[in-house]
């Protein structure tokens, strides 16, 4: 899907106890096709998923392209709701939703010295 979340996903129909539900939101389907990763957080590129059902949504941000010139960025897909033709893309990646070149720039931990350069004065100039 390379950075595409729902376009062209058809949402499986649910079916509870003989009665059949159809998902209402953008969330609701991406959870009903198993697709977990929707995004990645702005400063770290850390995975981000779906945490609520309601408009506190923090994590689950998409960009709605809705024809030529009309995108539509940081909408809550538990609030988007699901019709023909919708087309929602992922934030914060890149070249995909995957693999992203920015989790690689997360800076490592620093090391400690070791126990024999911790123990020498620093050189004297």
């Amino acid at each position: 899907m390379h950075g595409f979340l729902a376009a062209k996903v058809r949402p499986r129909v649910l079916a509870l106890a003989a009665a059949v539900a159809i998902p209402a939101t953008l969330a609701s389907a991406l959870l009903a096709n198993d697709v977990h990763l929707v995004g990645r957080s702005f400063k770290y590129h850390r995975p981000r998923g779906i945490l609520s059902a309601g408009a506190e949504e923090p994590n689950a941000l998409v960009t709605v392209d809705r024809g030529p010139g009309r995108l539509t960025p940081n909408l809550r897909a538990t609030q988007i709701e699901l019709y023909d033709g919708l087309i929602a893309r992922s934030q914060n990646r890149y070249p995909s939703l995957r693999f992203d070149l920015g989790a690689l720039a997360i800076p490592l931990p620093r090391r400690e010295p070791c126990c024999a350069c911790a123990s020498q004065p620093p050189p004297r100039r």
